[in-house]
């Protein structure tokens, strides 16, 4: 048995997935609810290496490919959302993110400098501290001889940077719970209300007699009418229908924005049923999958003219939406069409007939991005202060994904990636990574804790501590969130998912979450560039 067991270590393949096995394991022990996730790989790689079982430059190919993979895919995540978040959530996510990634940065920083610690030994506390795997395959991808020690310090770092962060988020909310709430507070982001379909009985005289396309009812509340009942007849809900008293509609939208529409409609009323089971008018969801529909918005698209269709819902990736005109649409959406059922037939034609290729992916489109990425990671760029900095095989592939995930396009081709597909991806990348950036600092682990030990848990303990202070008294002190975005925002800036649910847990409310998400993306390419600045300043 163990002359199997030291063929498989033996192989490079073979032991990186016995360390990929036992590191998931380690990584779903739990201990009152924190966990080390993913990051079990690379304290598995470390024991692996400590005590021989591997040869750390077998794993160096393979580590290599994973940092490729594992950007790539974070990048095509981030970028649909990443520009848009910017746009849409304001500064308050780009500026939270941004000081707390630099002030991180900087404490980790000024406290090497100040006791004599190698800048890659920094550079790991401050990836650690702040839960960031991108940051630690940056730097790891230029730190050249140092690579070990960024690992060996990230992995000193990490536990309290979960551990901190997830006793912030248990303890903070407790604490503010205690003191008057603060009449002028921000309102919280959007709420992710699931999505209701509600019925109204035409009663206000400003209503009556008027075009639905004359109400304007955007400009009022983030609703969708989709169909309009008149007496036995049901119509859909074409922009040229008039109103009458009487009518009964149909609309579609979160609870606190029907609660709007009863203002302007009329009195809700429990006639649903009937309505669903008229069968002139139907409701359909397609998914989108033809590359004309993908980029462009619903008005762009003129699909209430052209189709003669209402979009009343938008699902993706988990969540529902209720679409305006400059809602754009991307590749694996599914959206609710309402009509009468030769018209939802024809959009179903033109946008989702062929459900075969959202399943697919495009592999001269995908390998041509990849390309694109390492060589623009090759190439040197001028810093000032800094020298020349090289984006590398970490920063090149993320800023191309990013651009791609963003325009969703190579010229006239289009690139989409499953979501199955991208979660593959990422994960498979992140732990060939973690493999082999565990496995190069095994032997070089008990020698610098022996040499750092309590200094290293000291500068990580007080970067954990200085990067949570700023992102929480920016949220909280200066742009005056409310505690519910500001524990998702400070949770997102630290890119720590296990804080997040801590968080969220002391609030009835996913505004944790949706604050979380809005500055996640950012913080999350800021750490990544700004590790390899760090390094290349300090040295």
């Amino acid at each position: 048995m163990s002359n199997v067991v030291q063929a498989v270590l033996n192989n490079p393949i073979g032991a990186a997935f016995a360390i990929i096995l036992v590191g998931e394991l380690l990584g779903r022990l739990s201990v009152r609810g924190v966990s080390l996730g993913t990051s079990g790989v690379l304290f598995a790689g470390l024991a692996f290496a400590h005590f021989g079982w591997v040869e750390p430059q077998a794993t160096k190919v393979l580590a290599d490919f994973g940092v490729v993979l594992f950007v790539y895919a974070v990048g095509l995540q981030a970028g649909p959302r990443f520009v848009r978040t910017v746009r849409s959530k304001g500064v308050i996510p780009l500026v939270v993110g941004l000081a707390t990634v630099v002030g991180g940065a900087a404490v980790a920083g000024f406290l090497a400098r100040l006791l004599h610690l190698d800048a890659a030994l920094a550079v790991g506390l401050f990836a650690g501290a702040l839960t960031s795997t991108p940051a630690l395959a940056a730097a790891t991808e230029v730190a050249g001889q140092s690579a070990p020690a960024v690992s060996v310090a990230y992995g000193v770092a990490y536990p309290f940077g979960v551990v901190g962060v997830v006793l912030f988020g248990q303890l903070m909310p407790r604490w503010l719970s205690r003191w008057p709430a603060a009449s002028n507070r921000q309102p919280d982001l959007p709420s992710g209300e699931p999505v209701q379909q509600r019925c109204y009985l035409v009663q206000n005289p400003a209503c009556i007699g008027k075009r639905i396309s004359a109400l304007r009812l955007h400009e009022l509340a983030s609703v969708n009418i989709s169909r309009v009942m008149r007496g036995a007849q049901v119509l859909a809900s074409a922009p040229d229908v008039e109103l009458a008293a009487g009518d009964v509609i149909m609309a579609v939208g979160t609870g606190r924005e029907l609660d709007r529409l009863a203002l302007i409609i009329g009195p809700p009323v429990p006639v649903e049923v009937e309505m669903k089971q008229v069968p002139n008018v139907v409701a359909r969801d397609v998914y989108i999958s033809e590359s004309a529909f993908a980029g462009r918005s619903l008005r762009q698209l003129h699909v209430r003219s052209k189709y003669n269709v209402v979009i009343t819902r938008v699902r993706r990736e988990g969540m529902e939406f209720v679409p305006r005109g400059d809602f754009v649409l991307e590749i694996g959406d599914q959206v609710r069409a309402v009509g009468y059922e030769p018209d939802v037939v024809n959009f179903e034609r033109a946008a989702g007939i062929h459900e075969r290729r959202l399943h697919e992916t495009g592999i001269l489109e995908f390998a041509f991005g990849l390309v694109v990425g390492i060589v623009l990671g090759l190439l040197p760029i001028p810093v000032p202060m800094a020298g020349t900095v090289k984006l590398g095989l970490a920063g090149g592939p993320l800023f191309v994904g990013l651009l791609l995930g963003h325009y969703g396009r190579i010229g006239r081709l289009r690139l989409h990636v499953p979501v199955a597909a991208r979660y593959l991806m990422r994960e498979l990348g992140l732990m060939l990574f973690l493999v082999g950036a565990g496995t190069a600092a095994g032997a070089d682990l008990l020698p610098v804790l022996r040499q750092h030990g309590l200094t290293l848990v000291a500068l990580a303990i007080t970067t954990v501590v200085a990067a949570t202070a700023v992102a929480f008294v920016l949220s909280y002190v200066v742009f005056r969130q409310s505690p519910a975005s500001s524990m998702g925002l400070t949770c997102g800036a630290m890119t720590s998912t296990p804080g997040l649910g801590a968080a969220s847990s002391q609030f009835d409310s996913d505004v944790p979450a949706l604050a979380y998400a809005a500055v996640y993306p950012l913080a999350l390419v800021a750490m990544t560039v700004v590790a390899q600045l760090m390094l290349a300043i300090l040295r």
